[in-house]
């Protein structure tokens, strides 16, 4: 029996839903050539896989079309420059040359057009506080034994003028919440440290979703904790602290008080790089004021940006420098410890649960409930991949190979293989929820729209989609209005959903760090609100050559382990 059509609506449809109204509107401007046309590449490759599923070739309705269009742009269809401008022409009314999603203009074309005003795009979030204080009450559940064993570690690490390590546990089991509720007790108990107050951490993430996570890890600590000291939390990435006020501002509590500065590395780098005299005494204040400076994601660390900060808080402070991550490595193709000894170099020790956790970790926090029992199953793809980098290239690194291969299996016949798996574990499973790493942008819209008219609710998140929509549509796959959510390189780190069923690996990598990434974005176990099991549907091409990578390396410890002194 055939799947039934398209889900009428999408995600979140629902009687009046603004989706069924868009869909109409659009099918009575537009003519099915323009709705072919702004699809582009996406239909001929749906196409191409439903005429191998079917047997058959088919266009799909206007009304397929229309749904597909709002599957791949959500309420943003009207920022496209292209698509706008047809929908204007046909509607015999001005485009707006310059788009600002929700605003007075946005709003008024779409009421011109006829179409919802969702279609004016969802206006930017309120802009968040520069400079936050934080207090205390509300009670948390204290710290399991083997984050007790990381935090006394890190605390004793941090009370060394200098110290360096980097914390590492697995994706789900709570480093950041670890680290943060250590730098608690360091303020609390001043006697762990001898450096005088005011005190400054430096906290570092690459993306703003990590920024603000790390932030709300620290608004939930001190309001679950108590008894801390009043804390000063300041936004320095992006638009926040600019201009001479906000940065005065920021700089007199980085000299009264204790002071978190949660930054990206470039703007921090910026700082450290800059001629402007207020800039100048930013530097240093961080230089003077800073005690520690933590690294979020530190498999990352060994880049220039991060090196930088390294080498300049090294160098001019004592403050002790510490990483946190769940991969603390870096494997490339040729030498697999070479990005690994560069981790060692900077940060010289590692600090895990060795003691309550032993040496297979992920395995131990399995059995506690603490992260989920991954299910593999295989999906053969029948996909040859032949790679030619490394004809010419004697050291091609992770990254170059990883580009190379996603390029190779973006095909029609291997999305026609893996849609077939997912249809099936549909069908088993009414609860789930399945996040989908996609080889390229073109195939999680590709895959998103074949899951939508086989009858699965699909949406699709890419680094095109607007923050704010991506919030959106990450909300309605947490609520359960969207049954699989296809993504590529969005949410590899940063996402956080307990409830997730299912893993599938269609994006392929030689690199270990970025499938344990991927993988541990469905491992919360029930004893931190996850499941008890997550399927992970591993896509297993035919390689002429390269590693088969699995869940748990261990490998790295060889590089981590104490050197022996010389005799």
């Amino acid at each position: 029996m055939e799947a039934p059509a398209l889900i009428e609506g999408g995600p979140g449809a629902g009687a009046g839903d603004w989706r069924s109204e868009a869909i109409g509107r659009l099918c009575e401007v537009l003519s099915h050539r323009d709705l072919t046309q702004l699809l582009g590449s996406l239909l001929d490759s749906a196409r191409a896989t439903l005429r191998q599923r079917k047997g058959h070739d088919t266009s799909g309705s206007k009304a397929d079309l229309a749904r597909a269009l709002l599957l791949i742009h959500h309420e943003d269809l009207l920022a496209d420059a292209d698509t706008r401008d047809l929908v204007a022409r046909r509607c015999g009314v001005r485009a707006p040359s310059r788009w600002h999603p929700g605003k007075a203009g946005a709003l008024d074309f779409a009421r011109a057009c006829g179409l919802p005003v969702m279609l004016a795009g969802i206006p930017a979030n309120e802009r968040q506080r520069d400079i936050e204080h934080i207090e205390a009450p509300v009670r948390l559940p204290p710290l399991a034994n083997f984050q007790e064993e990381v935090s006394t570690a890190l605390l004793a690490e941090i009370a060394q003028p200098r110290g360096r390590a980097i914390v590492s546990l697995p994706t789900g089991a709570g480093k950041t919440r670890t680290a943060v509720e250590s730098i608690h007790r360091l303020l609390v108990r001043p006697g762990l440290d001898s450096r005088p107050r005011p005190y400054v951490i430096v906290w570092l993430a690459h993306t703003e979703e990590l920024c603000e996570q790390a932030l709300a890890c620290f608004r939930q600590v001190w309001a679950g904790i108590g008894d801390g000291p009043p804390l000063a939390l300041v936004r320095f990435w992006g638009n926040y602290t600019r201009g001479e006020e906000l940065l005065r501002e920021s700089l007199g509590h980085a000299t009264r008080d204790f002071c978190v500065l949660v930054s990206t590395p470039q703007r921090l780098v910026n700082v450290l790089d800059s001629a402007d005299p207020l800039q100048q005494e930013w530097r240093a204040t961080l230089m003077t004021r800073a005690g520690l400076v933590v690294i979020d994601e530190a498999h990352r660390a060994a880049a220039p940006t991060y090196r930088q900060i390294i080498d300049a808080f090294g160098t001019a402070t004592h403050a002790a420098i510490i990483g946190l991550t769940a991969t603390p490595f870096r494997r490339e193709y040729v030498d697999q410890h070479e990005g690994t000894r560069e981790l060692r170099a900077l940060f010289r020790r590692l600090i895990e649960a060795r003691r309550t956790l032993g040496d297979e970790p992920l395995a131990a926090l399995q059995t506690r409930g603490v992260l989920a029992r991954p299910v593999v199953k295989e999906i053969v793809t029948r996909q040859r991949v032949r790679l030619q980098l490394t004809l010419f290239d004697a050291a091609p690194s992770d990254e170059r190979l990883d580009e190379e291969i996603n390029q190779l299996v973006d095909t029609h016949a291997r999305r026609r293989e893996i849609l077939k798996a997912l249809l099936v574990e549909s069908q088993f499973r009414p609860d789930m929820r399945m996040v989908y790493f996609a080889p390229s942008v073109h195939d999680a819209r590709c895959m998103a729209y074949l899951l939508q008219e086989s009858g699965v609710s699909a949406s699709v998140v890419t680094g095109e989609t607007r923050v704010v929509t991506r919030r959106r549509v990450i909300e309605d796959f947490r609520r359960g209005r969207v049954r699989v959510l296809c993504n590529c390189e969005v949410l590899t780190t940063g996402f956080d959903d307990p409830q997730v069923t299912h893993v599938v690996m269609s994006r392929t990598t030689v690199s270990q760090v970025l499938y344990e990434q991927m993988v541990g974005r469905g491992l919360r176990g029930p004893a931190f609100g996850g499941t008890d099991a997550c399927v992970v549907m591993d896509c297993i091409d035919e390689y002429e050559t390269g590693p088969r990578l699995s869940l748990g390396y261990t490998g790295f410890r060889e590089v981590w382990r104490p050197r022996r002194a010389r005799p």
